[in-house]
């Protein structure tokens, strides 16, 4: 990479050092736990205990406003990533099985554990991100643009040391 940086330095720009990983997108790391949504489909349920129990768990630290946004549209957004395609658990009446997941709770913390992890047994990033990979790929001459077998440059700065 010294190579490459010298002739850089002699137009008086700092020398780069760069990180270009060859990794596909669908081998990413992804979560695998679930995404929680007030839905309802296991026991009552409300965006605003989501909100609430979000909040709680961020000791009151995290941003209310875009906490707020996020809870609310939960349920909307796990109902359109079933509607792309993401086979999320079933319950027997066809319902999206959402499970019990830590830090939970019903009518603001004083209604028992909430079941509110819409889930795809245990890989549901690993679900959600090959979905929408694939629904990328259905949009020719869309918004997003996908190259294959390319170098993704991830990180530049100034490296002083070249």
């Amino acid at each position: 990479m010294a190579m490459c940086a010298r002739p850089l330095a002699a137009h008086s720009r700092p020398p780069l050092r760069t990180h270009q990983p060859r990794t596909c997108v669908t081998l990413s790391h992804k979560p695998s736990g679930g995404i929680n949504a007030a839905l309802g489909n296991m026991t009552v349920d409300d965006w605003r205990w989501h909100m609430y129990d979000t909040v709680k768990g961020s000791d009151w630290l995290g941003d209310q406003d875009a906490i707020h946004y996020m809870c609310k549209e939960a349920p909307r957004t796990v109902i359109e990533l079933e509607h792309y395609g993401v086979p999320f658990s079933r319950t027997d009446e066809g319902k999206i099985y959402q499970r019990a997941f830590g830090g939970q709770s019903l009518e603001f913390g004083k209604g028992g554990q909430a079941y509110r992890c819409a889930c795809v047994s245990d890989r549901t990033g690993h679900a959600i991100l090959h979905t929408l990979y694939g629904q990328v790929g259905r949009v020719r001459g869309g918004p997003v643009r996908r190259r294959r077998a390319r170098l993704m440059l991830t990180c530049t700065i100034p490296d002083p040391t070249l």
